[in-house]
C-alpha cells in the first residue's frame, strides 16, 4: 500500500504557511543582521548628536548601547563604526582585502582633490605611491641623509631654547615650535633639506597647507550633504586654485631634483626616488603621475604633520606628569650614550631599552590617532554578525584596543616597564595601532618612529622639562580636533642640564 501523498492532498493553508514562515524568518535574520543605530532626524540625520565637542566620547556611548558595530546617519550619509579588536582586524587584516579602498566618490575627494594622492587613490596608482614612500624610508642612503637632516633640525631646537629668552620660569606652549619642527622633518624626507622660518617657501607651503588642510576635511559638510554641490563651486575652485599653487612650488624643487641628479645615482629623498622610478618606467600619463605624486606630498604634511606634532606634545605632558621616567631615561642615556648624539642606532641595536619603551608605552596610552580614515567595501560582507552593504563608509577604532583589559594590566596607568618583556603578537599589533593594520597603515610609520626617537630623547638629553608651576601636575586633559587627540594648550620650561657621563660597571 503506497504512503505517497500527492500534492492535491497537502491541505491548502500549508504552503502559503510554509512561505510565509521562511519569510518571516528571511526577514527576521536580514534584521538581525542589519547594523543597528539611533534614528536620526530628517535630512540632517544624527548630527546633532555628535556635534559640540567630545566626538570621540559620543562615538563611546553610542557603542554602550548598540555595541561594537552601530551606524550613524550624517547628513545624506550613513557611516558604520567598528569597535572591537577581532571586528577591526577583519575589517583591517580581512581576507580579499576588501575593505582597502577609500570611498573617493564623496565630494571632496571626487571634485576637490579628483581622487588624487596616497590618501584617495585605489588600485595600482595607490600601490605605486605607496611604493616610492616605503623604498624611500628602507634605503640606507635616504634613511642617514634624512637622520642628518633631522639631526639638524633638532640642534637648531636646541640652540632655541638655549639663547630663547623663553627659558623664563614662565615657561613656553611649545605647540608651535613642535609644529616647526614637524614640517621641517617632513621636508627633510621630501626634500631633503629644512627650510628656515624666514624663508618665503616656508611660510608659502605652511600657510597653504593649512589653507588646504581645513578645505579638505572629511567632515566638510558637502561631504554629508552631496546635493550642496551645486551651491560650493566657488569655494570647490578656490581649492583647486590653492592646490596648484602649491603643486606651482613643489614642482620647481621636483625639476631642481631632476636637473641635479645623476641616473643610477642613490635616492636621498622622496622626490629622488620618484624621478629614480620615472628613469626606469617610461609611462604614457607621465602628468597623471607627477600630479599624484605632488598631491601625495601634500597628504604627508597635511595628516603626518599634525599626528607626529601633537605625538611631541603628548610625549612631553607624560614626561613632566612624570619627572621619575624623564629621569631614568636621562640616566640610561648619560650611561650609554655619554656627551653625543643619540642616533637610530641606539633604538635599533636594543642600547636603550628603557628610553625605547617610554616612547611605546606613550604612543599606546595617549596616541593622537582615535580613528581610521574612511574605508570602503567593493562588496558585501558579514562583519561581527552584522551585514556591511556594498560601498559602505566604514570607520575603525584605534582607541579602545590600547585600553584592553584583557591585554593589558592596568591599561590606564602609565607604565613603560611593560615594554620590556616580550609581547604577544597580539599585543604588538595593538600597542602600534596608531599607525593602523593592513594594507592602509601609516606608509610613513618608520619615519614618524626614527623622528619620535631622535627629537624627544634628545631634547630630553640637553634638558629637564618640567611644568610652569612644579607645583601643579601637568594635566592630562584632551580635545579631539581635526584628525588627531591634541593635548590642551600647556606651559613647561625648558631647564638645560649637563651631561652626566658615567661609566658603566663589569
Amino acid at each position: 500500500m503506497s504512503t505517497y501523498i500527492g500534492v492535491s492532498e497537502i491541505p491548502s493553508f500549508i504552503i502559503p504557511a510554509f512561505l510565509l514562515t521562511v519569510s518571516l524568518y528571511w526577514l527576521w535574520k536580514r534584521e538581525m543582521a542589519r547594523v543597528p543605530g539611533p534614528r536620526g532626524l530628517p535630512i540632517i540625520g544624527n548630527i546633532p548628536q555628535v556635534t559640540g565637542g567630545g566626538f570621540d566620547q559620543k562615538l563611546q556611548r553610542f557603542r554602550d548601547r548598540y555595541g561594537n558595530i552601530f551606524r550613524l546617519k550624517l547628513g545624506e550619509m550613513t557611516t558604520i563604526f567598528v569597535f572591537g579588536l577581532k571586528n577591526i582586524e577583519e575589517v583591517l587584516l580581512g581576507r580579499n582585502e576588501n575593505f582597502e579602498m577609500r570611498p573617493n566618490w564623496l565630494y571632496i575627494p571626487d571634485k576637490v582633490i579628483q581622487k588624487k594622492g596616497l590618501i584617495w587613490t585605489n588600485g595600482e596608482m595607490w600601490q605605486r605611491l605607496r611604493d616610492i614612500m616605503t623604498n624611500t624610508q628602507n634605503s640606507p642612503d635616504s634613511g642617514q641623509h634624512t637622520e642628518k637632516q633631522i639631526m639638524t633640525e633638532i640642534h637648531h631646537t636646541v640652540k632655541l631654547l638655549h639663547t630663547g629668552s623663553d627659558l623664563g620660569e614662565t615657561g613656553i606652549d611649545p605647540s608651535s615650535l613642535f609644529s616647526a619642527s614637524t614640517f621641517n622633518i617632513l621636508s627633510s624626507f621630501v626634500f631633503g633639506q629644512r627650510f628656515e622660518m624666514t624663508e618665503t617657501d616656508y611660510s608659502l607651503l605652511k600657510d597653504g597647507i593649512a589653507d588646504l588642510t581645513e578645505r579638505n576635511k572629511t567632515q566638510n559638510p558637502v561631504n554629508m550633504f552631496p546635493s550642496l554641490g551645486a551651491c560650493m563651486t566657488r569655494k570647490r575652485d578656490e581649492a583647486i586654485v590653492k592646490e596648484s599653487e602649491l603643486f606651482i612650488i613643489l614642482k620647481k624643487y621636483l625639476t631642481a631634483h631632476a636637473s641635479k641628479r645623476c641616473p643610477g645615482n642613490p635616492s636621498r629623498d622622496l622626490m629622488d626616488t620618484y624621478i629614480q622610478q620615472t628613469e626606469t618606467n617610461i609611462e604614457s600619463d607621465t602628468e597623471n603621475t607627477e600630479n599624484n605624486f605632488l598631491r601625495s606630498i601634500l597628504d604627508m604634511y597635511i595628516y603626518g604633520s599634525e599626528m607626529t606634532s601633537s605625538l611631541l606634545l603628548w610625549t612631553v605632558v607624560f614626561l613632566v606628569r612624570y619627572p621619575d621616567v624623564q629621569r631614568k631615561c636621562q640616566d640610561e642615556m648619560d650611561l650609554v650614550v655619554g656627551d653625543r648624539d643619540l642616533t637610530s642606532s641606539d633604538r635599533a641595536n636594543g642600547s636603550l631599552p628603557y628610553c625605547v619603551a617610554v616612547l611605546k608605552e606613550i604612543l599606546r596610552i595617549s596616541s593622537p590617532a582615535v580613528m581610521t580614515t574612511l574605508h570602503t567595501n567593493h562588496k558585501s560582507a558579514i562583519v561581527g554578525g552584522h551585514l556591511i552593504p556594498e560601498r559602505s563608509l566604514v570607520v575603525c577604532d584605534l582607541h579602545n584596543p590600547r585600553f584592553d583589559e584583557n591585554l593589558w594590566e592596568n591599561p590606564s596607568e602609565f607604565k613603560p616597564e611593560r615594554f620590556l618583556s616580550k609581547l604577544s603578537a597580539e599585543q604588538e599589533r595593538v600597542a602600534s595601532l596608531s599607525f593602523g593594520l593592513g594594507p592602509r597603515c601609516c606608509p610613513a610609520r618608520k619615519l614618524s618612529e626614527t623622528a619620535h626617537f631622535l627629537y624627544c630623547m634628545n631634547l630630553i638629553r640637553h634638558f629637564r622639562i618640567h611644568h610652569y608651576d612644579e607645583s601643579v601636575p601637568i594635566p592630562l586633559t584632551a580635545d579631539y580636533k581635526g584628525v588627531s587627540l591634541k593635548p590642551r594648550p600647556f606651559k613647561v620650561v625648558f631647564k638645560p642640564r649637563e651631561v652626566q657621563v658615567q661609566v658603566s660597571q663589569g
